[in-house]
């Protein structure tokens, strides 16, 4: 299960799938191409499993280990794929912040709380 989770973030993490993804997700890409978004706009290289939800914990390095660990009271977490784009026509530059999160499950609970979850931790951190 882990080969095929880390697999699916790597595909994921591709630079054309991602901008694939946010061309057809968000309002600020849908009028350019895939090839324009990825090279123009995805602003350097996605972070895979690297970057942890919760502030205080150290991320592990993605080679050759397990980066989902838990924890007695909430687990650690770690947002599988996190990049920045560049919003276009911006007077000043701006970036969105972006997490893709790949389930082949269901947790048990509504997904929209993860995701306001992981959304709350992004901004709490930044």
């Amino acid at each position: 299960m882990v080969s095929y989770d880390e697999a699916v973030k790597q595909v994921l993490a591709n630079k054309i799938i991602l901008a694939w993804i946010i061309k057809y997700s968000t309002k600020e890409y849908s009028d350019y191409s895939v090839f324009e978004i990825a090279e123009k706009f995805i602003d350097g290289e996605p972070q895979i499993s690297k970057e942890t939800v919760h502030r205080d914990e150290v991320p592990e390095s993605i080679e050759g280990t397990n980066n989902e660990d838990s924890s007695l009271k909430e687990g650690v977490v770690r947002f599988d794929i996190k990049f920045k784009a560049i919003i276009p026509e911006t007077v000043n530059r701006a970036d969105m912040i972006i997490n893709i999160e790949a389930q082949n499950f269901y947790p048990g609970y509504p997904i929209i709380k993860r995701g306001i979850y992981y959304a709350s931790r992004m901004i709490s951190s930044a």
